[in-house]
């Protein structure tokens, strides 16, 4: 619940972020955003059915005319793609190892809108089918309120493929949004004569132990082992499958396969412009393979069937200041604050930490209802119990008459209107940030108030929980 306050900070921090490595010769910034013009450097390339139908490529030579969506937004302020980990999205600040170039390249078409799949709604579907699986795991008794190996991905966001490919693809598991973006790669596949066989997907840390304990047993040594096979000790684990964004796919059942999938069909010029519909690419170019218009990356040269999702797999929607209202209550606080954040400069994991406490915060003041009034809907045209003081608040973030007016576009009448009432709650945190406080201050759940908590939601905070529970970390 908000207090009324008087801080209004109107100026912008202005963002320092500096690359702590040279940029990569295909991660360059400012690549053209407009449709791609006419193809250049025609060669013997010729666009199978499924390309030429999306991209409009009638013939050798034709103008490359490419519908360009909004993409995904790598970095909202403008942050060279080496500073950016490929995982998380979050900003690295010393970069020791910088993004490989295929991830480079992936990111670059992404950006440009030149995907073979509609990642922002990939993204959007996968945040929201992992939410239904972690509901009804909740609904079956089942809780997990945080992750026990940072890097591995929960039961809920694991899929199960589909038998596009072969029948026993349907007994591989991946994050979702690698499943549903290698089912679209997999029809495309079949539609053109290939079947992809997948050997392995998600593996947990155990099984990849086991793996690495052969391996050293194999080779001799640990040294001569994780040249070729990623560690583990059981928990922690360095291998993409223990991510689950790794699948590996059979090459030797179909020799048509390898070359498909590792076929050139663009290239990426030094200032991030991508030309596609050609296989013959100058030493100046990055050349492009099939398999990164799916948003997905062959990163080891020794293993050509070990292919890795090449994007963010953090469902999260693009910073958007006023996002579509078809979001769900907590993804439109993850878009509203990142957005709101961005603009004075707080991006990478401070920005993660931030939108995880408002999800937390949100749904503790409203159960994320747009309509609540006064603290979850308690205490409704009565009286506080112990107080005896009569209180009026409402939204998402339960904004009272004053604040509401101070700070909602339209004032109280108003509050109820969610992205009104977020992005409000988005720059009064921030103005409580300027005032050198913590942020969270006006809010009953957060810095418990009036006898409504008896302790905060937040962790680090008296009386708090350890750490924030595992959904607030989705947005």
């Amino acid at each position: 619940m908000t207090r009324p306050t008087t801080y209004r900070i109107l100026a912008i921090l202005a963002v320092i972020l500096a690359a702590a490595a040279p940029p990569l010769a295909a991660a360059q910034t400012g690549a053209p955003t407009g449709p791609t013009g006419p193809m250049s450097n025609p060669s013997s390339f010729t666009p199978d059915s499924t390309f030429a139908t999306r991209f409009g490529i009638e013939g050798l030579g034709a103008n490359l005319v490419l519908n360009q969506g909004q993409g995904w937004a790598l970095a909202a302020s403008g942050q060279n793609l080496t500073n950016i980990d490929p995982l998380s999205g979050a900003l690295i600040n010393d970069v020791a190892n910088p993004i490989s170039p295929a991830t480079a390249i992936t990111h670059d078409l992404a950006e440009q809108g030149l995907l073979l799949i509609d990642l922002q709604n990939l993204q959007e579907q996968a945040r929201r089918q992992a939410e239904e699986a972690r509901e009804q795991r909740e609904e079956d008794g089942i809780t997990t309120e945080r992750r026990e190996n940072p890097g591995t991905p929960e039961e809920w966001e694991l899929k199960h493929f589909s038998t596009c490919g072969h029948e026993t693809n349907a007994g591989y598991r991946a994050r979702i949004e690698v499943v549903d973006a290698f089912e679209q790669l997999c029809r495309d596949a079949e539609n053109a004569g290939i079947n992809l066989r997948i050997n392995s997907a998600y593996r947990d840390p155990a099984h990849q132990k086991q793996l690495y304990d052969r391996a050293v047993e194999r080779y001799g040594s640990h040294a001569a082992a994780r040249r070729w096979v990623a560690y583990s000790d059981g928990e922690t684990c360095t291998s993409m499958h223990c991510a689950g964004i790794a699948i590996d796919v059979a090459l030797t059942h179909d020799p048509a396969t390898e070359p498909w999938l590792h076929q050139t069909v663009g290239c990426l010029n030094p200032g991030g412009h991508a030309t596609l519909g050609t296989d013959t690419c100058t030493a100046e170019q990055e050349t492009i393979q099939r398999v990164q218009l799916y948003g997905l990356i062959f990163p080891l040269t020794h293993e050509p069937w070990h292919m890795e999702w090449g994007l963010s797999t953090t469902a999260t929607t693009t910073p958007d200041c006023n996002p579509p209202a078809s979001l769900s209550i907590p993804a439109q606080i993850g878009a509203i604050f990142r957005c709101r954040l961005a603009q004075t400069g707080i991006t990478g994991p401070e920005a993660d930490r931030i939108v995880a406490e408002a999800v937390t915060v949100a749904r503790c003041e409203s159960s994320w209802n747009p309509e609540a009034i006064v603290f979850s809907g308690r205490y409704i045209n009565e009286p506080h119990p112990r107080t005896g003081y009569r209180y009026t608040a409402r939204g998402v973030f339960q904004f009272i008459r004053d604040t509401a007016d101070t700070y909602i576009d339209g004032g109280w009448d108003q509050a109820d209107d969610p992205v009104r009432n977020i992005d409000a709650a988005a720059r009064l945190y921030l103005d409580q940030r300027n005032a050198g406080n913590r942020g969270w201050e006006p809010w009953a759940c957060a810095n418990p108030t009036d006898g409504f908590q008896t302790s905060s939601v937040l962790p680090n905070w008296p009386g708090g929980p350890d750490q924030l529970p595992t959904w607030a970390h989705d947005y």
